[in-house]
């Protein structure tokens, strides 16, 4: 049993092998659009070997132990993406509104794909929920909608405001615990850069707030979800970018987003 995964803008392509049908169907939900069933010479194995008590991972010559396979084989994949050079990889989620990209910068545990579900929800495009890809040259954004992935926590903040998506999966081995879905108004071609916001969730206040270019220039170096060398083109690019509508975004709640979002693209529609 075995699966392809080819994703744009990433190398190299992962084939993935084992005799655990369980955990291949776990990885389709994953990476569902990315999933092809050609199995193309010259890509990156990954086997998964299913014993009485534990599994084993080989790849590269190398074996690993585990109960979680999971967790290992998103480790593995993780560690050994690189990302296209047109492309500029940040850590990060985006709808569309009134055909422009809104990007909202967070790290991980920060409620930036529990904010993309709600939004997808509220009848904004979805186009990502944890991996932004800009062109390099023109900052249009690239869709790249594998499904949404909630935690425990994200699920019951959108139960409380009655936001569940539909067709919900349940995905456990342990250490990974996610309820998966694929949005129905999922983006298909590039979009025009709309706005960047970095995200900031508390339990008082909701406002936007206009920094500095040199914040606006840290903030975006803190964003990518690979590590770049640092160069002159890259800080280069990192000005440009902050040179485009970068603003700190504080919300207690979520209808705010919609509403500033709503604002923004009317503005710039």
């Amino acid at each position: 049993m075995s699966l392809y995964i080819k994703r744009t803008f990433h190398q190299p392509d992962f084939v993935i092998t084992g005799n655990d049908e369980k955990i291949l169907d776990f990885l389709r939900l994953q990476y569902n659009p990315f999933i092809y069933d050609y199995l193309p010479a010259d890509t990156y194995g990954i086997e998964i070997i299913k014993q009485t008590d534990n599994y084993i991972i080989k790849n590269n010559g190398m074996e690993i132990i585990t109960q979680t396979p999971l967790y290992d084989i998103d480790g593995i994949i993780f560690e050994n993406t690189i990302y296209d050079d047109s492309v500029f990889a940040l850590h990060g989620s985006a709808v569309e509104c009134n055909g422009k990209a809104y990007l909202f910068i967070a790290g991980t545990g920060s409620g930036k794909t529990t904010l993309a579900s709600y939004l997808a929800c509220s009848g904004f495009g979805y186009i990502t929920d944890d991996c932004i890809l800009l062109d390099r040259d023109n900052f249009y954004v690239y869709p790249y909608n594998c499904p949404v992935q909630l935690r425990d926590g994200g699920l019951k903040i959108l139960e409380k405001l009655e936001k569940v998506p539909d067709n919900l999966q349940f995905l456990d081995d342990e250490v990974i615990r996610r309820y998966i879905y694929t949005p129905g108004n999922c983006i298909t071609k590039p979009l025009p850069l709309g706005g960047v916001y970095f995200i900031e969730r508390n339990e008082t206040e909701n406002m936007i707030v206009n920094i500095s270019t040199n914040e606006k220039m840290t903030e975006l170096m803190k964003a990518p979800i690979t590590n770049y060398t640092i160069t002159p083109d890259y800080l280069r690019l990192i000005a440009r970018l902050s040179r485009t509508v970068c603003q700190k975004l504080i919300y207690r709640d979520m209808e705010y987003v919609v509403k500033i979002i709503r604002e923004a693209g009317e503005l710039n529609g």
